[in-house]
């Protein structure tokens, strides 16, 4: 059994801790390959060129552009796929965060060069955010806090950019996604959740 440390804000390692001690070995709990040599390069798209944010993007796993599929994905405190109107005005499945709810994202491979993230988002209710933490699986099994995202209210908007405090390791690794919904009350939705390989133009 893996032994797994959390510096999160006070009351979320608790509550992880909970939820990862009885998964098996990380790779096969995230379903990522078993090993970092078999990670290639993703698609890189360009999905925030209408905000002017020309930087190539992947996506996390678990989603589709404009779609939150949740595949892969270990979701508490309330967390749920929910299905709503996007900023476009399609209709699409999106991560529901209520105050407290978590979110931990399948593994992704990336390399010391990812370095952002930015995702759509928006308040249903409230207005504390949701803090992101990620670990690097091939270093650390700590999950660290990268920063907290705000909407700009009840309509669909951009996050700032976010520092995911990649580690200096060079190659391959794996990197997991903790959303947080944070505050006493209320309840945010995001989708579109990239991750930035400095690959802007």
């Amino acid at each position: 059994m893996k032994a797994w440390i959390f510096r999160c804000s006070p009351g979320v390692g608790a509550a992880i801790a909970l939820l990862v001690a009885g998964s098996a070995h990380a790779a096969r709990w995230t379903g990522a390959p078993s090993s970092a040599s078999a990670c290639a390069v993703p698609a890189l798209t360009q999905p925030f060129l209408s905000f002017g944010d020309q930087g190539w993007y992947a996506i996390a796993p678990g989603e589709s552009y404009d779609n939150f599929s949740g595949s892969g994905w270990t979701l508490v405190g309330g967390a749920r796929i929910a299905t709503t109107k996007l900023s476009d005005g399609t209709t699409g499945d999106v991560l529901d965060l209520p105050t407290g709810a978590k979110a931990i994202s399948p593994a992704m491979c990336v390399t010391n060069e990812y370095a952002s993230a930015r995702t759509m988002m928006r308040e249903v209710t409230g207005s504390a955010g949701v803090s992101m933490f990620v670990a690097y699986g091939s270093s650390t099994s700590d999950f660290d806090f990268a920063g907290t995202v705000r909407a700009s209210g009840m309509q669909w908007s951009l996050s700032p950019v976010v520092s995911i405090t990649p580690t200096g390791s060079t190659g391959w690794q794996f990197a997991w996604y903790m959303l947080v919904a944070t505050g006493v009350t209320g309840e945010d939705q995001l989708y579109n959740f990239y991750v930035d390989p400095r690959m802007s133009t």
